[in-house]
């Protein structure tokens, strides 16, 4: 087997001294920066609610289900089997690479293709350009999606996400310019194109990563790598085939409009959790991966990512689960009322299904992908399937019904299965998630009880008063718990510590 020099070894490896340093602090520098792109997205979306109609995202929403199991098939899916390997050589990544983009550009063809159907399926034939764009789009990131795989390997996630930064910064400007000279729904596709473009064109010129000539004798060694991909790549469709159904049925139900609304609260209840799950997953599975062989360092790593991503996201969903009208008012304005029930109901769903995505990270780090996609051919994708079809035949609040109940009873069965085998337990994973998840409750519990006392007139009153409540709640409720103050006091601490090894 072609084996790498030193310095190729301390490209595509990372060191494995210290790793909790290292993990510790690109989360941290990971989190800095997605904080500020939260910060920046929820103004821009504030800003794109206002200058565009409900109907314009839900052309756009047609077509991005397709984009996202495109995507998360082949970029994502290269980039997760590139982090997870143990140990990579250029020859594998190289051989890999080329499969990579043959790969993609058939997964980017059927993409394209299916448009014709989705014109059809919606009848909107504005589909059809949108998918060619975003497909040809699709494929040329696969040139440097490999180059940033290796910024990630070797755990250089400040500057992945400063890049990403940067990017989302012009790609905003692009859409808010666009929207404002009544481009419409195209200025929500070059927001995208922008972001694509100035992200493949600074990592390409960050990383020193290049595809070798000796990529064709690594063949045989780059098979483990696509096996991986497959196995990853098949439990992606099943996991898409489970998760977008109910947007294809309320926009072939309720059309453009319709769809619009409902994707729009189906974004804005997830958001809280999406945001810093994308941001730690590639740090969680890099660092898990590498300890997946000591159980003790495995469930450490494990709990305190875990903790960490659901104390960011849970208040978030459970507070917009019980003050969803003046939440939506005060944001997006007093068109997207329609979107209240739905974004009540999705609420709920994201707080149950928050748990079920943290379970990829103990698959992908333990190279169990066959096991994920399993649970997802037999259990998952049937139920919500089943459950988003009866949903259907009450119309889109039906289906919004159905995929809310299905989500909140797989949770623990999924837990459960993830974890067999692995150093984790059901019990382990639900202390880790016991603090943020019983503080968030506490709040909202809290809120509902003086909502009479509250301000009654939706709007910015209420909000602030409802919001004022449920964060002093929830940090009474924290720090009340057994452990709090020296949970807090433990965070201190490693920050302390952190800033004390960040100086020279």
């Amino acid at each position: 087997m072609l084996q790498p020099d030193p310095t190729e070894a301390e490209r595509l490896n990372i060191p494995t001294t210290d790793l909790g340093h290292h993990t510790f602090r690109s989360g941290l520098a990971a989190l800095s920066v997605r904080v500020a792109q939260a910060v920046l997205s929820l103004i821009s979306a504030i800003v794109l609610a206002r200058l565009l109609t409900p109907e314009d995202f839900g052309v756009v929403a047609m077509v991005v289900p397709f984009v996202i199991l495109t995507n998360s098939m082949a970029n994502q899916g290269f980039q997760t089997t590139l982090i997870q390997a143990p140990e990579l050589t250029r020859g594998q990544a190289s051989a890999f690479f080329r499969f990579a983009l043959r790969a993609n550009l058939t997964l980017v063809a059927c993409f394209v293709a299916a448009s014709f159907v989705l014109a059809w399926f919606y009848d909107e034939s504005r589909v059809i350009a949108l998918s060619a764009v975003w497909g040809t789009l699709i494929w040329l990131v696969t040139l440097t999606a490999f180059q940033e795989a290796m910024l990630k390997r070797a755990m250089r996630f400040p500057t992945v996400y400063a890049i990403h930064f940067a990017a989302l910064v012009a790609g905003i400007a692009s859409a808010i310019v666009a929207a404002r000279l009544g481009a419409g729904y195209w200025a929500i596709l070059l927001q995208a194109v922008v972001v694509e473009v100035v992200r493949t064109i600074s990592v390409y010129t960050i990383s020193r990563w290049t595809p070798s000539g000796d990529g064709a004798a690594a063949q045989g060694t780059a098979e483990p790598l696509r096996a991986f991909w497959w196995s990853l790549a098949g439990f992606r469709f099943a996991s898409w085939a489970s998760e977008q159904p109910d947007r294809l049925l309320v926009g072939r139900l309720g059309g453009a409009q319709t769809l619009g609304v409902y994707d729009t609260a189906h974004r804005w209840s997830w958001y809280a959790f999406a945001e810093p799950f994308i941001t730690l997953s590639d740090i969680a599975v890099a660092s898990l991966s590498r300890v997946r062989h000591d159980a003790a360092q495995y469930r450490l790593f494990f709990a305190r990512e875990a903790r960490a991503i659901l104390t960011l996201g849970l208040p978030v969903i459970t507070f917009m689960a019980v003050e969803p009208a003046s939440t939506i008012r005060v944001l997006l304005g007093p068109q997207w009322d329609a979107a209240v029930p739905f974004v009540r109901l999705l609420c709920i769903a994201a707080f149950f299904g928050s748990f079920t995505r943290l379970t990829q990270w103990v698959y992908f780090s333990s190279g169990t992908t066959d096991r994920l996609l399993r649970w997802s051919l037999a259990v998952q994708t049937p139920l919500l399937l089943v459950a988003v079809l009866l949903g259907a035949l009450a119309g889109p609040r039906g289906v919004a019904i159905g995929y809310t109940a299905a989500t909140a009873a797989l949770a623990l069965p999924a837990v459960w299965w993830s974890v067999a085998g692995t150093p984790l337990s059901l019990g382990g994973v639900m202390r880790a998630a016991s603090r943020p998840v019983a503080a968030a409750v506490t709040a909202a519990i809290a809120v509902l009880a003086a909502s009479p006392l509250l301000p009654q007139a939706i709007g910015t009153s209420r909000l602030l008063a409802s919001l004022s409540l449920y964060v002093g709640s929830f940090l009474l409720a924290w720090l009340a718990a057994p452990g709090g103050k020296g949970a807090a006091h433990e965070l201190l601490l490693a920050i302390r510590e952190l800033k004390r090894r960040s100086e020279p």
